[in-house]
């Protein structure tokens, strides 16, 4: 569909982007996964991301992605999934301005 926003999915791990894919499709949304941050940076999706705490944090991926769609100021909708509740990543997160999971259920 012409002019449609599709959301992209940020993950490391092929079964994570593909079953996030999948999840995100049968909502009703399109979507199109991305292996590294700068792979979804150099795309023309910058408009909503989906982000998997876990792998981000392994490569140092998910501070760097954020400060960087924010400094050239795309504001975006930034939603964080993870398997793993860790206190200290989702206060950082809050206070980026990211969603987590748990808030968008």
């Amino acid at each position: 569909m012409s002019g449609e926003t599709v959301i992209p999915i940020v993950d490391g791990d092929e079964s994570v982007r593909e079953g996030v894919t999948d999840l995100v499709e049968t909502l009703g949304f399109s979507a199109r996964s991305f292996t590294s941050g700068e792979d979804f940076l150099n795309s023309d999706q910058l408009h909503i991301l989906v982000l998997d705490r876990g792998y981000a944090i392994a490569r140092n991926d998910r501070t760097r992605l954020h400060d960087r769609l924010v400094a050239s100021g795309f504001a975006i909708p930034t939603l964080v999934i993870t398997a793993y509740r860790d206190e200290h990543s989702e206060t950082r997160d809050k206070r980026r301005g990211c969603l987590l999971s748990d808030q968008a259920i």
